[in-house]
């Protein structure tokens, strides 16, 4: 979408996510600069050139989660929506958040 490319970023398990641009969909997480997701993939999408913002990146993969310039659209690489309990706690925060940007929650 918008240019964006692949390439190769193996990981599998829980992953640590580092937060690298404030966003407003990691207010509110309980590490304020990280949080954990799963993974399970061998590929990784690319940033798309002038269209899109990183704001969080792995040790493997550069290109965790990115932000579509003035739009409310994230890319996320790794699993937030699966093991909320086991691998990835913080994916409530998550989806709280971006329910508010996108104008579903209060």
């Amino acid at each position: 979408m918008h240019g964006a490319g692949g390439g190769r970023a193996p990981e599998s398990g829980p992953v640590k996510i580092q937060v690298v641009e404030d966003d407003p969909v990691f207010d509110n997480l309980p590490r304020s600069r990280s949080f954990y997701a799963r993974a399970s993939h061998s590929g990784m999408v690319t940033l798309p050139d002038g269209h899109a913002d990183l704001i969080a990146v792995s040790d493997t993969c550069r290109t965790q989660v990115f932000r579509y310039k003035g739009k409310p659209w994230y890319t996320f690489q790794c699993h937030i929506e699966s093991n909320w309990e086991s691998s990835c706690p913080d994916a409530c925060p998550l989806w709280k958040n971006m329910l508010r940007t996108w104008g579903l929650a209060p």
